[in-house]
């Protein structure tokens, strides 16, 4: 024992440089300070479903040698016919415009319950433009507003179903965040993904960087920080940036939680309204 000592204190204060290897392990480098564990919750995440219809011209030139084709491989859902006119080299042609239906899908977390309805925060590119119908865990949903400068919409839905409601959070730099959203469908079953990082960019405007990976159609899912706390609704993902390794960018609250609170208090004004006017039209009867 007292052999190793001294071949220790020799290299130490010898000043020369010792060929032995040194092993440094990776767990024990770290520039995040240590966290206790946590589980987020996760049952305020919903799936969205949308439907809707795009709309699409075709100058048909149909003529007995040469048949009509259809401009999509999909079967339209309706076929409007437009008055004949002329092209640009004078042959006439009947503009005809072919509708089809569209469907997508995404996901939205619940910030606020009022009169028996949830109201969902979501992704605006979800809400397709020609929006026919939206179901929100299976209940059908309404679009109420989405938001004009930012990837941001609300929804809202009724359900006697219980969930948890999310409060709204500031993101911190380098604090460990969770994002949570269905990315689409594997192996025909529709799952939850729950992704653990941290918080690598805080920047001024409408964005907030999550590090850890993500998946693509998590889109309108939730950042999460260890209070359970919403820090953005999820945007886009992309594989690289500069200290940042797949990397997730989300829409702070700033953006939309102000939104949230008109609609809520346009709604209770609308409903204390009805029933002024249903106690006038009792005591007039």
């Amino acid at each position: 024992m007292h052999k190793y000592l001294l071949l220790f204190l020799i290299i130490l204060f010898s000043g020369c440089s010792s060929n032995l290897p040194v092993n440094l392990y990776a767990e024990k480098i770290n520039i995040f300070p240590p966290t206790k564990p946590h589980t987020p919750e996760i049952n305020g995440v919903l799936e969205i479903k949308t439907f809707g219809y795009i709309e699409q011209i075709f100058y048909d030139t149909h003529t007995k040698d040469k048949p009509t084709t259809f401009p999509n491989k999909l079967s339209p859902i309706e076929i409007k016919t437009l008055p004949p006119i002329k092209d640009d080299f004078n042959n006439i042609v009947i503009p005809k415009i072919f509708k089809y239906e569209t469907k997508g899908s995404g996901s939205g977390f619940i910030a606020a319950k009022q009169n028996g309805y949830y109201y969902v925060i979501t992704a605006k590119h979800i809400i397709m433009a020609n929006l026919t119908k939206v179901l929100i865990d299976g209940h059908e949903g309404q679009h109420v507003e989405s938001m004009k400068k930012v990837d941001a919409a609300i929804l809202k839905f009724k359900s006697d179903k219980e969930y948890p409601i999310y409060k709204f959070g500031e993101a911190k730099f380098m604090e460990d965040a969770w994002i949570v959203g269905f990315p689409g469908s594997i192996d025909k079953k529709i799952r939850k993904f729950t992704i653990k990082g941290h918080i690598c960019s805080v920047p001024k405007k409408h964005e907030i960087w999550f590090a850890g990976g993500g998946a693509h159609g998590m889109s309108g899912g939730i950042l999460l920080n260890n209070k359970n706390e919403a820090l953005g609704v999820i945007s886009k993902l992309l594989t690289t940036k500069r200290y940042c390794d797949n990397f997730v960018c989300s829409t702070p609250p700033q953006f939309f939680k102000f939104a949230l609170k008109v609609i809520l208090l346009k709604e209770q004004i609308k409903l204390l309204t009805e029933k002024i006017n249903i106690l006038k039209q009792s005591k007039s009867d």
